[in-house]
């Protein structure tokens, strides 16, 4: 309502409230604050009108003498309303929008892969997910992007929360392979996989993970489990037909305590 009213007063000769770029950042990251958040989104529409208000920037620029311009900034704030929006197209909304960024980024990427973590459905969207990171390592090879372990976890989030059989086994390759790509691990790298084996009931792979964070927890702090790892495993042999489950878990507890 306050950009529209500066538009406005602009337009009727108030060269003091010239919008720019700037402004209509602030107006988008309003909408990015409510993106996905019960009571305040409903519909998922927030990352709908903050897409429409993207594209107002644009015809606004062609239109006018407003120097706006639509940066790496602008479409990353749109696409991380997409990656936290409950709407069923928010996936598909997202990769089709990541294609109109001038420069995308890491950032860029990311946010299209979180959208699809929500897309637990079918192996399309995994399909699409992997093909995105391959993308992303050619423009890295090119120095064109750089990878994280950022990166790494969100697509470890891709096939820990598909309904994949064989996604916690990948999710877990991921985790092997990232070291070897120069990136350091931590207790979010391996609590990505535990959660995806207890997904799956696979209590054995879980504690087993588990078992090797506290083995080297003592050199490498940032590996030390969390509150989260033992309540994943503990899911975990909640699901599976272990017949001492019970014990196994009472036994983890203590090891909180």
């Amino acid at each position: 309502e306050l950009l529209n009213q500066a538009i406005a007063m602009y337009h009727q000769g108030n060269w003091k409230v010239k919008p720019d770029s700037i402004m209509f950042n602030c107006a988008l990251l309003g909408w990015a604050s409510i993106s996905g958040v019960d009571g305040q989104d409903q519909g998922g529409m927030a990352a709908e009108r903050a897409e429409l208000l993207l594209h107002k920037m644009k015809s606004l620029r062609e239109d006018s003498s407003l120097d706006i311009h639509q940066d790496t900034q602008s479409f990353n704030i749109v696409l991380d309303c997409w990656a936290k929006s409950m709407n069923p197209s928010a996936s598909e909304r997202a990769l089709k929008l990541l294609r109109e960024v001038p420069s995308p980024d890491e950032c860029s990427y990311n946010s299209v892969l979180h959208a699809m973590t929500k897309q637990t459905t079918g192996t399309e969207m995994v399909t699409s997910a992997e093909a995105l990171f391959e993308e992303m390592k050619g423009l890295k090879e090119k120095k064109h992007l750089s990878i994280s372990e950022i990166t790494f976890h969100v697509m470890m989030n891709v096939y820990g929360k598909s309904r994949n059989v064989d996604g916690a086994t990948k999710a877990e390759a991921l985790l092997r392979s990232m070291q070897s790509d120069g990136l350091s691990l931590n207790a979010t790298s391996y609590n990505i996989c535990i959660d995806a084996y207890a997904r799956r009931g696979d209590s054995k792979k879980a504690k087993s993970l588990l078992d090797e964070m506290i083995a080297i927890s003592e050199v490498h702090t940032e590996c030390r489990p969390t509150i989260h790892s033992f309540a994943a495993v503990v899911n975990a042999l909640a699901k599976s037909e272990v017949e001492d489950s019970v014990e196994q878990a009472q036994m983890i507890v203590r090891n909180v305590e």
